[in-house]
């Protein structure tokens, strides 16, 4: 993937003149050490030369070493004495010490108050750009940089990590199952998905890492808090609950993954970790020197590393301050005197860069801030923090930094860390523009864990993705979804598993089936299977009226009637028309009629029409037309009342022997879809009085969806349009299979703008393996905003079963299917077996 990097200023307090640059900057501590040194020497050689000049001259070298070795760096460019210092004060200072007393901070609201002080804390929500292009990843950091920047206060961002909750889920589960109207079969599926949740809830998962935004302030500021929380699409921030403030307090007290440990008391504190009285350990480091130039994401990798919290303390600097620091930098940048020709093309950059930042701070374009980023290791044991640093410390050589392990500093820095936002993380602190520090972009992809979601599988991070299409929200309007893929790669599969959930959670299903590959799932849970299409006990009356709306059924007929049969003329169109409203007052049906309460009996049928007709069309096109609807070939499909009828609450229709002209099976899958859409809609006339945990749902799957396309017959694509635009407000799924993408692209404009306005109605893409001729037919149904990156095309081309590109809207996750063996149970084919991919 493509990636923009931005450039790290070095520290402007180690641009130094060159007479200092050696010794790693020559200070206050630093002369004052010269200065003993030369009165040593002094003393040395005024005493010792009376005595042996040898000897004064070998005392002079010894001192002069010694000095120089005192002032010059170590390899995190800490000087020597500086180490020495702190090294004696850890050795002769307690090192044991009680933990931070909890009572002592109080949570008010989203506050956090101690020693009278506060802190606000709002959990951080923001897209994943793991799998965006360069393109898709620039606003969300130019946002987040604007958004940095107009923050003039000192804040922290922290990365905490929390096993995955599985409550909701099992408290759901728990609530469906008292359900009285449960059969045999849902009560086992559900039972079964109960122990999924409680057995992935056991297992050693990958964390998930959360993140939150604390802002140190000592006012109660409503203006500040507002907008703090003022909504931006891409990160934004909302308010966390007592429990879960709660829970980041005690873990930047003693950082654990635990949901529940033993309480420690005291903290032992070594040179390079701390170990609690509970058998926790910690150790801190943080970033001494940050290359020359970072991409984006930056610090994305680090924090996917388990048992590691990350904490980026940013302090405001104020435009004179920042102009005074880049001043001096650029100053002794310019009078840089080096050896090595790649030691000048360093300088010479980050004196441009020091240029151009100091130009963008001028004209209000960019501000500067004091980052420290501290990384907070733990463990149970000590071998397993080793191994949590080690990981740490190759990833940071992997990247470029420079690491500094906090010797002798452990006890201090665990207090730094406490909410207490004071000075003594300077000496760890780096300037940092806010597009750079934006363009860390530090938050991973979260799983989907929905409340009351089906475990579908996994994603890359072997994390579960637990998904509801039921869900509503701002970025989740409708429940439809497109599920496109070449045969034997897990498509029916993935349809099949999710149905079998919503069948358990008060749905009724209605399955088109053009391949018999759903009956054995209506069989394991009773439901009924209807042979649709040649089934004189299955056929639906085109003058029986589905929707409340008199003229829009008139018009749908008569475009029902041209699509069937072309050779009618707009004349002919228009008489019919007139005899059909004609017939319906005939039967005392009109505008103003209350359809609800008609019978299928209480319509008229095509042999009542064409007796109309016939008085006064005698071998006109139109008489022989309807003739041929209701004497001839086309007759045992059409005329006759209404004898489908919906009364299970999971119907498969096998259309498998459906009549092979397009134009015949068009016309009968739209009569379907009007009588489903009706039924759809007597769903909500149900639901009306009824409480939202108790009101039913309708979902209706379509595989095979592509057998629907006729370029000269688009009636019933365009009502699979429509269903998809309206089925959302009568509490609505649906789901649209397709193996054969080409025939959405290779039948003209009318239909693949009409595919391509299904797709947009579906917030919910399944992507399953495709060869590079469909994935060209997929991507040009794509809007501009969903699009998908070479990383993602590779995925759907490489052949792997039960391996998916899932989206949501713009949010994507690689996801491999898993299922139990009871939800095979219910899926049933061993063709699903074989295209699962994981089995638990």
């Amino acid at each position: 993937m493509e990636n923009n990097s931005k450039i790290i200023t070095k520290k402007a307090s180690r641009v130094r003149f060159t007479v200092s640059n050696a010794l790693g900057g020559i200070g206050w501590p630093e002369l004052f050490i010269i200065f003993v040194a030369v009165v040593l020497i002094t003393c040395s050689l005024t005493l010792l030369a009376k005595l042996s000049l040898l000897a004064g001259v070998i005392t002079t070298v010894i001192v002069a070493i010694f000095t120089i070795f005192l002032i010059s760096p170590n390899k995190n460019g800490e000087k020597l004495y500086y180490m020495i210092f702190i090294a004696f004060g850890f050795l002769f200072k307690r090192k044991k010490h009680n933990i931070e007393n909890t009572s002592n901070i109080q949570i008010i609201n989203n506050r956090v108050v101690f020693d009278n002080k506060q802190a606000l804390i709002y959990k951080i929500s923001a897209v994943d750009l793991t799998l965006s292009t360069q393109e898709e990843r620039n606003t969300p950091i130019y946002d987040f940089s604007n958004y940095l920047r107009a923050l003039n206060f000192d804040f922290e961002i922290i990365k905490i990590d929390s096993k995955l909750n599985f409550d909701k889920n099992k408290n759901y589960l728990t609530q469906t199952l008292k359900q009285d109207s449960l059969k045999n079969s849902q009560t086992q599926q559900l039972n079964n998905f109960l122990s999924m949740s409680k057995y992935l809830e056991n297992q050693d998962l990958k964390l998930e890492q959360n993140y939150y935004l604390i802002v140190f302030k000592n006012n109660n500021d409503k203006k500040l808090e507002l907008s703090l929380l003022s909504y931006n699409q891409h990160l934004s921030l909302t308010l966390p609950t007592s429990e879960e403030i709660k829970k980041i307090v005690d873990k930047k007290i003693i950082p654990t993954n635990t949901t529940k440990s033993s309480l420690a008391t005291l903290i032992k504190e070594t040179s390079t970790y701390l170990k609690m009285d509970n058998n926790k350990f910690v150790s801190y480091l943080t970033v001494n020197q940050f290359p020359l130039t970072v991409n984006d994401m930056w610090l994305s990798n680090f924090s996917e590393i388990e048992n590691v919290n990350i904490s980026i303390r940013v302090r405001h600097l104020d435009n004179i301050t920042a102009f005074k620091l880049l001043d001096r930098a650029i100053r002794r940048a310019q009078d840089q005197e080096t050896k090595k020709a790649s030691e000048d093309i360093e300088y010479s950059l980050y004196l441009q860069n020091f240029n151009e930042l100091l130009q963008l701070i001028q004209v209000g374009g960019e501000t500067l801030k004091m980052v420290s980023i501290i990384f907070t290791c733990f463990a149970d044991s000590k071998k397993e923090l080793d191994q949590v640093v080690s990981n740490l410390k190759n990833e940071m050589i992997r990247n470029r930094f420079t690491i500094n392990d906090l010797t002798f500093r452990q006890f201090e820095i665990y207090k730094c860390l406490l909410f207490n936002n004071n000075d003594k993380l300077k000496n760890i602190e780096q300037e940092m523009a806010a597009i750079t520090l934006a363009s860390a972009w530090p938050f991973p992809s979260k799983p989907l864990n929905d409340p009351q979601g089906l475990i579908m599988g996994e994603n890359e991070q072997l994390q579960p993705v637990i998904f509801d299409i039921k869900t509503k929200s701002s970025t989740r309007a409708s429940h439809n979804a497109f599920i496109v893929g070449q045969m034997g790669f897990g498509k029916t599969f993935n349809v099949k598993k999710q149905l079998n959930w919503l069948y358990c959670n008060n749905t009724k299903i209605y399955i088109i089936d053009p391949q018999r590959e759903y009956g054995s799932f209506a069989n394991y849970h009773g439901g009924e299977i209807i042979e649709f299409g040649n089934n004189p006990k299955a056929k639906i009356n085109p003058l029986e009226i589905f929707t409340d709306n008199f003229p829009e059924h008139i018009s749908l007929l008569e475009q029902w009637f041209k699509n069937l049969y072309s050779d009618l003329t707009n004349i002919d169109l228009a008489k019919l028309q007139e005899y059909i409203i004609q017939l319906y007052k005939n039967f005392k049906i009109t505008a103003a009629t209350n359809l609800s309460k008609l019978t299928p009996k209480d319509y008229p049928i095509l042999n009542d029409l064409y007796n109309l007709v016939y008085q006064k069309e005698k071998n006109t096109l139109l008489e022989k037309m309807l003739w041929k609807l209701t004497k001839g070939a086309d007759g045992v499909l059409f005329n006759g009342v209404s004898t489908l009828e919906i009364k299970s609450d999971l119907i498969v229709f096998d259309i498998y022997n459906m009549a092979k002209s397009k134009t015949i099976s068009n016309a009968q899958m739209y009569l379907l879809l009007a009588l489903l859409d009706r039924v759809m809609k007597k769903n909500k006339e149900d639901n009306l009085n009824l409480p939202p945990e108790q009101q039913s749902w309708i979902c209706i799957a379509i595989d095979e969806a592509h057998l629907l396309i006729n370029e000269d017959n688009l009636l019933a694509l365009n009502y699979l349009f429509t269903l998809s635009k309206t089925c959302r407000k009568f509490n609505g799924i649906l789901y649209i299979l397709t193996q054969s993408i080409g025939d959405f692209t290779q039948h003209g404009e009318n239909v693949k703008r009409q595919a391509r306005g299904i797709i947009e109605q579906c917030t919910y893409q399944f992507i399953h393996h495709l060869n590079s001729i469909g994935l060209q037919n997929y991507t040009e149904l794509l809007t501009d905003n969903n699009m998908i990156n070479a990383y993602e095309k590779n995925i759907i081309l490489t052949p792997r079963k039960g391996l998916c590109l899932f989206s949501i809207n713009d949010k994507r996750y690689i996801l491999q299917f898993i299922a139990t063996s009871e939800e095979i149970k219910a899926i049933g084919t061993q063709e699903d077996i074989n295209n699962l991919g994981k089995k638990i």
